[in-house]
């Protein structure tokens, strides 16, 4: 069975006094539209936070597996940057030098498909290009992001 672990207990905790503080916000709001507004954002900065830490313990994983052990020497940790629809993540993860090949890599990015130089989530790269396809401006085209980026207002 997983044992749960501080950061772990951190999430719930946020969501639980999300639960219990929605009924008094929704009271000193008396405005549904706000409220709903309210707890969007903070269950999508809640979310963030559960990207961020998936894919650290992802990595964690990683280190640990037998394949990475035997094969790869860990050379660091640096942070990367992803621009996602209406978020920026920012996670923290192992730099790797393969011990036969002398190849470097950031293991969890192979694994989640994310390219070196990548700065924005395949499908935040994918809406990009489909904008492109209607508006046929670059203005436009930030327009509809920036638009897209706070879709409660």
């Amino acid at each position: 069975m997983h044992e749960i672990n501080e950061k772990e207990i951190i999430l719930v905790e946020k969501f639980k006094k999300l639960l219990q503080e929605a009924p008094g916000m929704l009271e000193c709001q008396k405005d549904l539209d706000k409220f709903a507004e309210e707890v969007s954002k903070t269950l999508y900065n809640l979310l963030i936070e559960i990207l961020v830490y998936s894919i650290e313990k992802l990595d964690d994983k990683i280190k640990e597996s037998e394949e990475v052990k035997e094969n790869w020497r860990n050379i660091k940790r640096d942070y990367r940057t992803i621009l996602m629809p209406h978020a920026v993540v920012v996670y923290k993860r192992r730099y790797y030098q393969h011990k036969q090949t002398g190849e470097y890599s950031y293991l969890v990015d192979k694994f989640l498909g994310i390219d070196s130089y990548q700065r924005l989530s395949q499908h935040y790269e994918e809406k990009i290009r489909s904008l492109f396809k209607v508006h046929k401006s670059f203005a436009g085209v930030l327009k509809e992001l920036a638009r897209a980026s706070n879709p409660l207002k």
